[in-house]
């Protein structure tokens, strides 16, 4: 890859604190590696393992780390990175606690959906009763808990109950040996006075955190006191692109680095090497009404001009069946696999996918109502049904509902393994594994394609429950799978469909840090997109006082909307359609901002 002039600076820029303001596509991933290759090669002092790179997933920081070892070694130079920390804020946490604190070594972490069936198995124990919140509710207690980690230095300044609740679940949590993410960061920073730790913050060289723009004030804290331990900070982000205000992302640490940090240089990456212009004209035109950003102006490198086209329409199939014929004959020059539906709700979801089906266009979507509304989920549901009683009736329901789909000796050992399976109290993923094979069904049976998602969802319930009673884990994952199962994987890609090239769905949120040569964005009417607030019960309405009074902090306004809008935009590189229904709303404000630009002319009814 050839540099530009502002990508080198941002390279050989080693001995500042940095923050690189990246616009989308500008290539900030090899500016990371080979400015991390540049420390390695050139500060001879400086080892791997004295070098933390901060990534927001797994899979991100996995490709970082092979680039890296791989710019080391084409270069010429013979150095081992597999010391160097490459990985999430939450990893290194949970990294510091094994290794410094003894009393979390046995402990294990627990993700939304698992936080949310602990809270519900412990329920009379968590806490919520104090709060007046119901069994039902164990979302909106993890997020009451998740707010009051993060405002834990004004604890003094919490009203009525939240003290004591927070007290109560954070001792409940531990006594059971668990720990969620928000404390996993909360913990590190309660022991940053620890001489090891302190040892091992002092040990640090350099920090670099990609995607600043998203970090937290929890977040921002950790890496506060790692930077006051000596550490050079790198920061990388745009602040056209903070998306997780919900979960309490703060643009302003990315714009006010420069206030907060000594010694800081700053440098624009603004060539977009992803987009055409036309594309990158657009977007630019939509982002600049935000009045709080920082000044830069994003242009095109790519060397084709691209197309942006749009249409209103009157009523949702109009609308859809435009889509679906706009990607039919685009499909002639981009592969189904090359595009993108990008969503912002999900309430319109099927009548989405009814349109493509009548196409004959294959599509992923990253939706569970298929899944759950399946002869093979019910199927599967009826086998735990039987394990919690082994009722004549309920054997039954399995003998019909694998009659004529496998051989009658199967069935019989399979349904023999179920009655037995009580006496070896076996985690349930495994004892569901076991009577699959006992089926004896090939693997390209239409049902094998069903179990690995409701396996992800037993071995949920197997992590909170394997210590308890058959009899409680029975019960309990009845009442999971029959009733609560379905809310908590809504947003799942449950069903793993078969297509290699296939037209993919999912919301603005899931697209951050992917592109595609086609993106298509549907329902760019006013409430939809951007969108309205949602009513019903908020953490901050249980919590009251300074919760209520910051309640600003994690909502979305205009703005935010704005930069979720200019991410859909800027996952393009060739073509963007563009739609609206305005049978009963008014046609999206980004609508007429996108019509600023002029490779842009979208006709409004």
């Amino acid at each position: 890859m050839e540099l530009n002039e502002n990508q080198k600076a941002a390279i050989e820029c080693i001995d500042h604190n940095l923050r690189i303001v990246a616009c989308a596509g500008s290539g900030k991933t090899e500016v990371i590696t080979r400015r991390i290759a540049n420390i390695l090669i050139n500060k001879k002092d400086v080892l791997p393992e004295d070098i933390v790179a901060f990534t927001f997933t797994r899979k991100a920081a996995e490709n970082l780390k092979q680039r890296i070892q791989r710019n080391v070694a084409e270069t010429g130079h013979n150095i081992d990175v597999s010391k160097m920390y490459v990985g999430t804020i939450h990893s290194f946490c949970w990294m510091i606690l094994e290794q410094y604190v003894p009393f979390f070594r046995d402990f294990r972490i627990l993700d939304t959906v698992k936080e949310h069936l602990f809270i519900m198995k412990y329920f009379k124990k968590s806490g919520a009763e104090d709060l007046e919140l119901k069994k039902r509710e164990a979302a909106l207690l993890s997020n009451c808990i998740e707010k009051m980690v993060s405002a834990y230095d004004r604890i003094d300044e919490w009203p009525g109950q939240d003290d004591k609740v927070f007290k109560q679940y954070k001792a409940l949590l531990y006594e059971k040996r668990f720990i969620n993410y928000s404390l996993l960061i909360h913990e590190v920073l309660m022991h940053m006075d620890d001489p090891q730790i302190k040892k091992y913050f002092t040990g640090i060289r350099y920090l670099v955190v990609d995607e600043y723009q998203d970090v937290d004030d929890l977040q921002e804290a950790l890496i506060k006191g790692i930077a006051n331990c000596g550490a050079n900070l790198c920061v990388v982000g745009d602040d056209d692109q903070t998306i997780y205000q919900f979960r309490g992302s703060n643009a302003d640490n990315m714009i006010r680095f420069a206030d907060r940090y000594e010694n800081v240089k700053t440098i624009n990456l603004e060539t977009n090497y992803r987009s055409g212009k036309a594309i990158v004209d657009v977007a630019d035109c939509v982002i600049s009404n935000n009045a709080t950003r920082l000044t830069k102006r994003m242009i095109s490198g790519g060397g084709f001009t691209g197309s942006v086209q749009g249409e209103c329409f009157v009523g949702v199939d109009e609308e859809y069946r435009n889509l679906a014929q706009n990607i039919k004959s685009l499909s002639s020059e981009v592969k189904y696999g090359d595009m993108a539906i990008l969503i912002r709700k999900r309430s319109r979801l099927p009548e989405l996918i009814r349109a493509l089906e009548l196409n004959h266009i294959p599509y992923i979507a990253e939706e569970s109502e298929e899944f759950f509304s399946s002869e093979y989920y019910r199927k599967f549901c009826n086998i735990f049904e039987y394990l919690e009683n082994p009722a004549d009736e309920n054997r039954q329901k399995i003998i019909d509902d694998w009659k004529g789909i496998v051989e009658p000796r199967s069935l019989k050992t399979a349904i023999k393994y179920l009655s037995r399976s009580s006496e070896k109290n076996e985690r349930f993923v495994e004892l569901f594994h076991q009577f699959i094979e006992n089926l004896g069904l090939d693997d390209t049976h239409s049902c094998i394609k069903y179990t690995q998602g409701f396996s992800e969802i037993l071995s949920d319930f197997d992590q909170v429950y394997e210590h308890d009673s058959w009899t409680v884990r029975t019960s309990d994952i009845n009442t999971f799978i029959q009733i609560t199962a379905e809310t908590e994987y809504k947003r799942e890609a449950l069903l793993k469909k078969d297509h290699d090239d296939a037209v993919q769905i999912m919301t603005v949120h899931k697209s951050k840090g992917l592109e595609f040569d086609a993106v298509f964005l549907p329902d760019l009417q006013k409430g939809f997109f951007p969108s309205q607030k949602v009513g019903g019960k908020k953490y901050y309405s249980v919590l009251g006082g300074l919760f209520e009074e910051q309640k600003e902090k994690y909502e979305s306004d205009l703005q935010d909307e704005r930069k979720l809008f200019y991410v859909a935009l800027t996952r393009a590189k060739k073509f963007i359609y563009a739609y609206a229904d305005v049978e009963k709303k008014e046609a999206s404000l980004f609508l007429t901002e996108m019509n600023q630009s002029d490779y842009c002319n979208i006709m409004f009814v």
